[in-house]
């Protein structure tokens, strides 16, 4: 397994924490890509007794452009060490508060419509709706 891909859930931590509220129960970070230049992402803070925070509210659409392109940077290095046809289209992170990670991948590809649905389709997950 090459560096970067061993160093990914490590590198997106640090470029997510600040973002996250201290009393978090566990959140979670998902970043999908149609393309090799398109993507979306969401962060997601579980802060317990069934109260979430999308932790990209309330940022300037300039804090959130400098953001995505730095997380896009630490993706980026990753999906381009593996050959087209074994990128990711989807990366998926969740960190509990004890320090705990599941990182998993999604290899589908995306167009922009079935992108926003497999977004959703987390979201609704990850918030326990579904």
């Amino acid at each position: 397994m090459s560096e970067a891909i061993e160093s990914l859930p490590q590198d997106l931590y640090e470029g997510l924490v600040d973002y996250v509220p201290e009393d978090f129960k566990e959140f979670g970070f998902y970043a999908s890509y149609t393309g090799e230049a398109s993507y979306s992402m969401s962060l997601i803070a579980n802060l317990g007794k069934g109260r979430f925070v999308n932790c990209f509210a309330g940022l300037s659409a300039n804090d959130v452009f400098f953001l995505f392109k730095q997380l896009d940077s630490i993706i980026s290095k990753v999906r381009f060490s593996l050959q087209s046809d074994k990128r990711f289209s989807v990366v998926m992170l969740k960190v509990t508060n004890e320090g705990k990670f599941n990182l998993d991948f999604d290899y589908t590809k995306f167009d922009e419509v079935s992108s926003i649905e497999h977004k959703k389709n987390w979201q609704e997950k990850f918030c326990g709706k579904k």
